[in-house]
């Protein structure tokens, strides 16, 4: 990651106080670039280069489809740093454990209790309540903050 592109982040970061989610986006990014064990990571200096390239094509030519490439390449970084360095956005959910949770214990509860409604109720309490715990665990282990 070049200084070039640091200076870059910070500039239209004053740049683009109107817009919240784009500010939002270029703060998290300014983070990242600040961390030491991302730099040496290719791939995030290709895609924080793509953005690069089209904040200046937006800067020159900010027309619809120069909008929709940058706010693109946004998004395929945010992906990468979700997928391949598991660093999550504050906000942005991490995962459906949940969800995952809740199936589990109304199958768990059905074939315990034999009779549906119980079996479902207890269940469902179960699934939330190992759900959430789980989703606080991951949010603790993968906080960028």
């Amino acid at each position: 990651m070049s200084e070039k592109l640091r200076k870059r982040v910070e500039k239209l970061q004053a740049t683009l106080a109107s817009r919240d989610a784009d500010l939002l986006k270029l703060n998290l990014l300014s983070r990242i670039l600040s961390l030491p064990e991302l730099r040496s990571c290719s791939d995030c200096g290709h895609w924080l280069e793509k953005i690069d390239t089209r904040l200046e094509a937006v800067d020159s030519d900010p027309n619809r489809r120069t909008r929709r490439q940058y706010k693109q390449a946004l998004t395929a970084t945010m992906a990468h740093l979700r997928d391949s360095h598991r660093l999550y956005p504050q906000g942005e959910p991490q995962s459906n454990w949940v969800g995952i949770g809740i199936l589990l214990g109304t199958i768990v509860g059905l074939l315990f209790l034999h009779d549906f409604v119980p079996g479902f109720f207890t269940g469902l309490a179960m699934g939330v309540i190992i759900g959430a715990l789980r989703e606080k665990t991951l949010e603790r282990q993968n906080r960028l903050y």
